[in-house]
């Protein structure tokens, strides 16, 4: 028992060695175009260098990503200017030249054609009719490498995955073995008008486990594994694993979505050059939760009239915050409540309430939820005094340029103190409506965006975060 306690012992001091000699610099990490995986251009560059950074990270050992053609990686890391690379399928060939990771990932490979073939296959020699698109230095499996060679399948070799499908596309070739993943992300991105032109096959041509590797000529190629190793361990163990693969098509989605707000404080609004308010911390928590590679310079603080057409009109856009009225309710989908919101009429005291149809003069912002209910209370559009934003009806209420002005209870409050002024010294004439404040996503936006905007949101709420982003954002400041 002593003697396993000691091996045990000097196994773990020399596992810690070799990672700790790795940490003290960066090291070079090279990686293909082959998105959804891994593309310059996804959030963190892709799921494999999110995976292998974030492994990495975790064991104490910065990275960096260098993109080249997959075959020239090879190239560079047996010249030993890269370091390791991650998403390689394990072939006998490199199995005597790279050291191989634990398992990374899963990915299954099918093949596409076009929708109007009459296409079936039960094995390799029942593709032997057919011409074959791959891509050059692609591994599709040890199997179907060695079928391409013993049944002499027609196969034409291409650079990229899209210039295969192009040639399926105009009839050049027959079938491309794809992963279903980057498939369904190139028709999608890049093919969408082709899309019900072409066709996975039911049946898989193989299941392939994808490992990050190092160049065995390399002398501390095996500590990097073992750092490698280690980081992806803690990463599953913690459970940041699988939230990275389960989100890895809502972060990428979201990459192509618009977000937009106005200047509506306490709610969402600029200080200095930083967007805050109750509603944009929520946005910012419900982003971190999801893992979304959004940082808040993309947040593009609007006139509330354009914010709230571009939602109306166009698909991937997301508004904060928004009242839900009946009016509104089935033109977005909504992620809340967060806060309660009463929208009132406020005015100069001692004054006859206002009325519809009458010489009451009232100020809004243009198309919000306070100009809509005055229009549904039966007030006359040349009774409203309409302006781009909220800060603009404070100055016209207080200056008397204006009786009465059309807004939230709190959020007019807020805008009265900035000006150094007070509800107080105005009378509140009417309650319109009741309702509350929420994150409003534009229909036609992608389903599995809202599913991750709904999970994270309710889960920030139970954890206590809301409450706590709440009172945080509403106390007075000094």
């Amino acid at each position: 028992m002593r003697k396993s306690i000691c091996t045990v012992s000097l196994s773990l001091i020399l596992l810690l060695l070799s990672l700790s000699a790795w940490s003290s610099s960066t090291v070079t990490l090279g990686v293909g175009y082959w998105p959804p995986y891994s593309d310059a251009a996804l959030p963190y560059h892709g799921l494999l260098p999110r995976i292998a950074s974030e492994a990495l990270e975790a064991a104490g050992q910065p990275a960096e990503f260098q993109f080249e053609d997959w075959d020239n990686i090879l190239k560079l890391l047996n010249k030993g200017q890269l370091q390791g690379s991650i998403g390689w399928i394990k072939t006998q060939e490199r199995n005597e030249r790279y050291y191989y990771s634990q398992p990374v990932i899963q990915i299954t490979i099918v093949f596409l054609h076009r929708a109007d073939m009459n296409f079936s296959w039960d094995n390799f020699e029942d593709l032997e009719p057919w011409k074959i698109g791959i891509v050059d230095s692609y591994s599709y499996g040890e199997s179907f490498d060695r079928a391409v060679k013993d049944f002499h399948l027609n196969t034409v070799s291409t650079h990229t995955n899209e210039d295969n499908i192009e040639k399926l596309i105009k009839g050049d070739i027959d079938l491309v073995p794809v992963d279903l993943n980057v498939g369904e992300y190139l028709l999608h991105h890049k093919f969408s008008k082709y899309r019900q032109q072409l066709k996975f096959d039911e049946k898989n041509l193989t299941s392939e486990t994808l490992y990050f590797i190092t160049p065995k000529s390399m002398p501390s190629a095996r500590q990097l594994t073992d750092t490698f190793n280690h980081g992806l361990s803690i990463l599953r163990q913690t459970g940041q694993f699988q939230h990275i693969v389960e989100n890895m098509a809502v972060v990428n989605s979201l990459a192509e979505f618009k977000f937009y707000s106005e200047q509506n404080g306490p709610m969402n609004y600029i200080d200095g050059d930083r967007p805050r308010g109750v509603v944009t911390h929520v946005l910012t928590a419900i982003l971190n939760q999801i893992g979304a590679d959004v940082t808040d310079d993309k947040f593009d603080f609007v006139p509330w009239s354009r914010a709230y057409r571009e939602a109306l009109n166009h698909p991937n856009v997301i508004v904060f915050s928004m009242t839900m009225t009946p009016e509104r309710y089935g033109q977005f989908s909504w992620i809340g409540p967060i806060y309660r919101s009463n929208i009132v009429i406020l005015g100069q005291p001692n004054l006859d309430p206002p009325k519809p149809h009458s010489a009451s003069r009232i100020c809004a912002v243009r198309d919000d939820v306070g100009h809509q209910q005055l229009l549904a209370n039966g007030y006359l559009e040349n009774q409203i005094e309409l302006t781009s934003k909220a800060e603009l009806c404070a100055r016209m209420l207080i200056s008397g340029r204006i009786n009465f002005w059309v807004y939230g209870r709190d959020t007019s409050q807020w805008y009265l103190q900035r000006q150094q002024s007070d509800k107080s010294n105005f009378s509140e004439y009417q309650e319109l409506t009741e309702s509350s404040r929420y994150i409003g996503i534009s229909l036609g936006s992608d389903p599995a965006v809202v599913a991750a905007f709904n999970r994270s949101f309710e889960y920030i709420k139970l954890n206590g975060e809301l409450s706590r982003i709440i009172q945080l954002e509403l106390q007075p400041s000094d």
